[in-house]
């Protein structure tokens, strides 16, 4: 039977306690016709050492590309995917784990189905900083192991991001119609692709844990300005949907909520940002900040002056 060729990038950045656990995870997939290629983004660990003895000592095929400094996530994953020759690609953090069979089992489906599936995902195993399995999984799916088609996975994912990004598989060709590359002006990159992709084609949801996804307290998730940066992503992203129709534009409008509270949190919200939530909320409170922005007042002083004008 012909086995396409898979192409995997491995992305690192500080990883050098994980990375040779992750690219070990891949060297011993039961796939055969995998291109590896690993990306350091800048790292100021000895991550780098730590990839060039594992190439040695294994002697493994593969592209390795370095940045001299940190260039971000997307930047980083463009330069990747301008290496992929395989029919098929996916990216991996260096902290996480692939399952044996992991790119045998996707690579089945995507052979089975048409061009229209552009991608076969999974669910995780959670583990911490030891490589200790967490006591739960990451959507909870734990015994069922049936498959489904998404007909409404467009929808789905402007709700909500519900896709785990180190167990997709991606067929080029459909990474290809959509313009083949990620957006640099985002802070993070899989949000985004997913969206893009499921305006145009199908995903295959396997309710079984094919990767381990490694959860780190102290990690950038846990970060403020980090999280402001998502924010900020989250909400780009989201507006590039707008227009569609009114419905999806009040399900962006919810969606966006969230994010636009992480940025008044941290005063940083927009005067439009706080119209899209005076809009939808239609609040004394929504109004008020978006008063106060609107005469050069900031969040952090207009909920000074809300607290002192309470009785």
């Amino acid at each position: 039977m012909h086995k396409p060729l898979v192409s995997i990038i491995a992305a690192s950045y500080n990883h050098a306690a994980f990375v040779v656990e992750t690219l070990e995870s891949i060297r011993l997939q039961t796939y055969e016709n995998i291109e590896l290629i690993i990306t350091d983004d800048g790292s100021n660990d000895n991550s780098v050492a730590v990839i060039k003895k594992w190439i040695l000592q294994h002697n493994v095929s593969c592209t390795f590309l370095v940045n001299e400094q940190n260039e971000g996530i997307c930047k980083t994953f463009n330069k990747g995917l301008a290496s992929c020759k395989g029919k098929y690609f996916q990216v991996i953090a260096c902290d996480d784990i692939m399952v044996a069979h992991k790119i045998e089992r996707q690579v089945y489906f995507l052979e089975a189905a048409t061009d229209n599936l552009a991608m076969v995902h999974t669910d995780a195993i959670i583990i911490d900083k030891s490589s200790q399995v967490l006591p739960e999984l990451f959507k909870n799916y734990k015994k069922n192991k049936e498959e489904s088609y998404k007909s409404n996975d467009f929808e789905r994912l402007i709700q909500q991001n519900h896709v785990i990004a180190p167990s997709c598989l991606i067929r080029k060709s459909a990474m290809d119609a959509i313009g083949g590359r990620y957006d640099e002006s985002l802070s993070y990159e899989d949000w985004d692709l997913w969206l893009r992709l499921a305006r145009k084609f199908k995903f295959l949801e396997i309710k079984e844990p094919l990767v381990k996804y490694r959860r780190l307290e102290g990690s950038f998730s846990h970060n403020a300005n980090w999280d402001i940066l998502m924010a900020e992503s989250s909400l780009k992203l989201l507006d590039k949907h707008r227009g569609i129709s009114k419905e999806l534009n009040r399900m962006i409008d919810e969606s966006q909520r969230g994010h636009i509270e992480i940025l008044i949190t941290n005063n940083k919200a927009t005067r439009k940002q706080l119209w899209v939530k005076l809009r939808h909320e239609r609040t004394l409170y929504s109004l008020f900040l978006f008063l106060c922005l609107a005469v050069g007042i900031d969040q952090k002083k207009a909920h000074l002056i809300k607290s002192k004008l309470k009785p």
